[in-house]
């Protein structure tokens, strides 16, 4: 059987081996892929090989079929032991018992991070792909005050960061699902239009918690990509275009910066802790299960 999940920079999908060889075994898996173990991430739209499919916790993400592809169909070829949340459950016709939660809630139950010695009062997680949209976002967290989690840095170090956090400010949903798992207080927030809302909101319902994210949308973009934007539109020479992007950038970056400080006054978001047990107990038993199989 193999552990399938997206492969790439991410702090979400780097998750898997960690939680998944914790609790069913490294030896659990192997590179068989006639068997697949589909994981935590939205990926039921994604891996639609030939083959078993045994799902836990994975979800669908609505809306964005170039990203995560379309809702397969539930036959023969998948065992779902249990799902994201209740609508990855109802758009894939699956009974709302299997919408348990998304499986990163586990991590508490046996990793206890490093706490940094310098505490963040205000940490900022964004979405990868915003942070490959502009190179500069360390800096405007820095005139923002706020500390900056990259989450394509390795699965530890953004582990420390976050539980090293009093408040974080997340536009990456699996910033969000481990803040709260550590009782760390977070707060949604958007700055580009592909996040995606269905698979938040999945998320969310699956503890009982409604999705409500600030959006800023001032798209911070580099300036070779903001200048060519500018000579496609005005048919201006470089020359002329690029001091034009720079204006737009620095004033864009006035914008999220105010924004971002506005964003300190909100008072975050927890989850019900009892609930959170409960979920996370649910899952271990749903694991014990499957390994005994």
């Amino acid at each position: 059987m193999k552990l399938t999940y997206h492969e790439g920079k991410n702090f979400g999908d780097a998750l898997n081996p960690m939680i998944f060889y914790h609790f069913l075994g490294k030896d659990f898996f192997d590179e068989d892929s006639s068997v697949q173990f589909l994981g935590i991430g939205s990926i039921l739209g994604l891996k639609k090989k030939a083959g078993k499919k045994i799902v836990f916790s994975s979800g669908y993400a609505a809306g964005d079929d170039d990203a995560y592809g379309s809702a397969p169909v539930i036959d023969q070829n998948y065992e779902v032991i249990c799902v994201r949340g209740p609508k990855t459950a109802r758009i894939l016709n699956l009974p709302l018992k299997k919408a348990i939660a998304d499986g990163a809630i586990l991590l508490p139950t046996f990793c206890k991070p490093d706490i940094k010695s310098q505490r963040f009062k205000y940490s900022l997680i964004l979405h990868h792909k915003s942070l490959d949209f502009y190179s500069g976002w360390e800096n405007v967290c820095k005139e923002a005050g706020i500390h900056l989690i990259d989450v394509r840095k390795n699965v530890e170090q953004v582990l420390s960061e976050i539980v090293s956090s009093d408040h974080v400010l997340c536009e990456a949903m699996h910033g969000a699902i481990v803040a709260d798992a550590y009782r760390v207080k977070w707060t949604p927030v958007n700055f580009y239009p592909h996040i995606n809302f269905f698979k938040w909101q999945d998320w969310c319902e699956s503890l009982l918690m409604d999705y409500k994210p600030f959006n800023c949308y001032q798209y911070l973009h580099d300036i070779d990509f903001l200048t060519e934007i500018i000579k496609k539109k005005t048919f201006l020479p470089s020359f002329l275009s690029e001091p034009i992007a720079r204006w737009f950038l620095k004033k864009r970056i006035k914008s999220v910066v105010y924004f971002l400080n506005q964003m300190k006054t909100e008072t975050g978001n927890l989850s019900d802790g009892d609930l959170l047990i409960k979920k996370q107990k649910a899952l271990i038993g749903k694991l014990n299960e499957l390994k005994l199989k």
